[in-house]
Protein backbone atom coordinates (compact mmCIF):
# COMPACT_ATOMS: atom_id res chain seq x y z
CA UNK A 1 0.00 0.00 0.00
CA UNK A 2 1.19 3.55 -0.92
CA UNK A 3 0.62 6.36 1.11
CA UNK A 4 -1.21 9.67 -0.35
CA UNK A 5 -2.47 12.99 1.02
CA UNK A 6 -6.37 13.74 -0.37
CA UNK A 7 -9.57 15.57 0.78
CA UNK A 8 -11.51 12.84 2.38
CA UNK A 9 -15.29 13.32 3.36
CA UNK A 10 -16.57 11.34 6.50
CA UNK A 11 -20.04 10.30 6.30
CA UNK A 12 -19.28 8.05 9.50
CA UNK A 13 -19.89 11.42 11.36
CA UNK A 14 -23.25 10.99 10.43
CA UNK A 15 -22.76 14.08 8.84
CA UNK A 16 -22.75 14.23 4.30
CA UNK A 17 -20.75 17.51 4.84
CA UNK A 18 -17.35 16.77 6.66
CA UNK A 19 -14.10 16.68 4.57
CA UNK A 20 -11.05 15.84 6.48
CA UNK A 21 -8.78 17.59 3.94
CA UNK A 22 -5.08 16.32 3.54
CA UNK A 23 -5.54 12.80 5.20
CA UNK A 24 -3.40 10.29 4.64
CA UNK A 25 -5.14 7.73 2.74
CA UNK A 26 -3.39 4.40 1.98
CA UNK A 27 -4.11 2.94 -1.69
CA UNK A 28 -3.67 -0.97 -2.81
CA UNK A 29 -1.69 -0.76 -5.65
CA UNK A 30 -3.24 -4.60 -6.83
CA UNK A 31 -7.30 -3.44 -6.54
CA UNK A 32 -7.16 0.36 -5.75
CA UNK A 33 -9.19 -0.16 -2.50
CA UNK A 34 -8.05 3.24 -0.19
CA UNK A 35 -8.00 3.32 3.39
CA UNK A 36 -7.73 6.73 5.10
CA UNK A 37 -5.60 7.12 8.68
CA UNK A 38 -7.52 8.56 11.28
CA UNK A 39 -4.91 8.43 14.64
CA UNK A 40 -7.27 9.51 16.81
CA UNK A 41 -11.44 9.18 16.23
CA UNK A 42 -12.55 11.15 19.97
CA UNK A 43 -9.98 13.76 18.91
CA UNK A 44 -11.46 14.11 15.40
CA UNK A 45 -15.08 14.10 17.15
CA UNK A 46 -14.31 17.24 19.64
CA UNK A 47 -12.95 19.29 16.17
CA UNK A 48 -16.20 18.25 14.48
CA UNK A 49 -18.27 18.97 17.51
CA UNK A 50 -16.29 22.44 17.77
CA UNK A 51 -16.63 23.51 14.18
CA UNK A 52 -20.55 22.72 14.67
CA UNK A 53 -20.64 24.69 17.78
CA UNK A 54 -18.90 27.99 16.42
CA UNK A 55 -20.70 27.46 12.94
CA UNK A 56 -22.32 30.70 11.80
CA UNK A 57 -25.65 29.32 10.58
CA UNK A 58 -28.44 27.57 12.09
CA UNK A 59 -27.98 23.71 12.78
CA UNK A 60 -29.50 21.08 10.95
CA UNK A 61 -31.09 17.81 12.33
CA UNK A 62 -28.00 15.48 11.71
CA UNK A 63 -25.76 18.18 13.44
CA UNK A 64 -28.29 18.09 16.05
CA UNK A 65 -28.29 14.49 16.07
CA UNK A 66 -24.12 14.52 15.94
CA UNK A 67 -23.80 17.28 19.18
CA UNK A 68 -25.97 15.43 21.54
CA UNK A 69 -24.67 11.99 20.86
CA UNK A 70 -21.06 13.54 21.40
CA UNK A 71 -22.05 14.74 24.97
CA UNK A 72 -23.23 11.80 25.93
CA UNK A 73 -27.03 12.43 25.96
CA UNK A 74 -29.74 9.85 25.04
CA UNK A 75 -32.46 11.49 23.37
CA UNK A 76 -34.77 12.05 26.27
CA UNK A 77 -32.29 13.05 28.59
CA UNK A 78 -31.64 15.61 25.53
CA UNK A 79 -35.04 16.54 25.63
CA UNK A 80 -35.44 16.93 29.32
CA UNK A 81 -32.60 19.17 29.73
CA UNK A 82 -34.46 21.82 26.58
CA UNK A 83 -37.86 21.19 27.98
CA UNK A 84 -39.03 19.29 25.05
CA UNK A 85 -40.16 15.77 24.25
CA UNK A 86 -38.30 13.12 22.79
CA UNK A 87 -40.70 13.09 19.76
CA UNK A 88 -39.76 16.47 19.02
CA UNK A 89 -35.99 16.03 19.61
CA UNK A 90 -36.41 13.06 16.86
CA UNK A 91 -38.23 15.33 14.42
CA UNK A 92 -35.23 17.96 14.90
CA UNK A 93 -33.13 14.70 14.47
CA UNK A 94 -34.36 13.62 10.86
CA UNK A 95 -35.69 17.51 9.41
CA UNK A 96 -39.07 16.95 9.65
CA UNK A 97 -39.40 20.07 12.17
CA UNK A 98 -37.07 22.78 11.65
CA UNK A 99 -34.86 23.93 14.36
CA UNK A 100 -35.71 27.93 15.10
CA UNK A 101 -33.03 30.58 16.12
CA UNK A 102 -34.03 30.09 19.98
CA UNK A 103 -33.91 26.39 19.87
CA UNK A 104 -30.54 26.43 17.87
CA UNK A 105 -28.65 28.50 20.68
CA UNK A 106 -30.31 26.94 23.42
CA UNK A 107 -29.13 23.49 22.07
CA UNK A 108 -25.53 24.73 21.57
CA UNK A 109 -25.51 26.55 24.81
CA UNK A 110 -26.70 23.27 26.22
CA UNK A 111 -23.82 21.18 24.31
CA UNK A 112 -21.06 23.56 25.58
CA UNK A 113 -22.03 23.64 29.54
CA UNK A 114 -22.08 19.75 29.29
CA UNK A 115 -18.56 19.46 27.36
CA UNK A 116 -17.26 21.94 30.06
CA UNK A 117 -18.44 20.04 32.80
CA UNK A 118 -16.58 17.16 31.48
CA UNK A 119 -13.51 19.09 30.95
CA UNK A 120 -13.66 21.33 34.22
CA UNK A 121 -13.34 24.35 32.46
CA UNK A 122 -14.62 26.97 30.19
CA UNK A 123 -13.79 25.49 25.93
CA UNK A 124 -14.49 28.05 24.23
CA UNK A 125 -14.33 31.71 25.44
CA UNK A 126 -16.22 34.07 23.03
CA UNK A 127 -18.68 31.83 22.52
CA UNK A 128 -21.51 33.76 23.50
CA UNK A 129 -20.48 36.35 20.72
CA UNK A 130 -20.09 33.47 18.06
CA UNK A 131 -23.85 31.93 19.45
CA UNK A 132 -25.50 35.11 19.18
CA UNK A 133 -24.17 35.59 15.46
CA UNK A 134 -25.98 32.63 14.39
CA UNK A 135 -28.34 34.05 11.31
CA UNK A 136 -32.12 32.35 11.12
CA UNK A 137 -31.15 33.14 7.13
CA UNK A 138 -28.45 30.78 7.18
CA UNK A 139 -30.01 27.69 7.14
CA UNK A 140 -28.29 25.68 4.31
CA UNK A 141 -25.88 22.96 5.70
CA UNK A 142 -22.15 24.09 4.86
CA UNK A 143 -19.10 21.92 4.23
CA UNK A 144 -17.38 21.46 7.53
CA UNK A 145 -13.32 21.20 6.29
CA UNK A 146 -10.93 19.82 8.82
CA UNK A 147 -7.83 20.63 7.87
CA UNK A 148 -5.43 18.36 8.67
CA UNK A 149 -2.90 20.29 10.90
CA UNK A 150 -6.04 20.93 13.29
CA UNK A 151 -6.61 17.56 12.98
CA UNK A 152 -3.20 16.37 14.13
CA UNK A 153 -3.24 19.03 17.26
CA UNK A 154 -6.93 19.22 17.86
CA UNK A 155 -6.79 22.43 19.50
CA UNK A 156 -5.63 22.41 23.05
CA UNK A 157 -9.39 23.61 23.78
CA UNK A 158 -10.67 20.24 23.38
CA UNK A 159 -8.01 18.23 24.84
CA UNK A 160 -9.16 17.18 28.05
CA UNK A 161 -13.02 16.17 26.76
Amino acid sequence: MRPARKDWPYPQSGLPNVILQGLRVYVCQTCGAETPEIANLLQLHRVIAKALLTKPAVLTGPEVRFLRRHVGLKAREFADQLGTTPVTVSRWETGTIKIDLKTDRLIRFLCIRRLEEKANHLLLPGLLEVVMGVRASARRSVPIRIPRRQLQQAGEVFASV
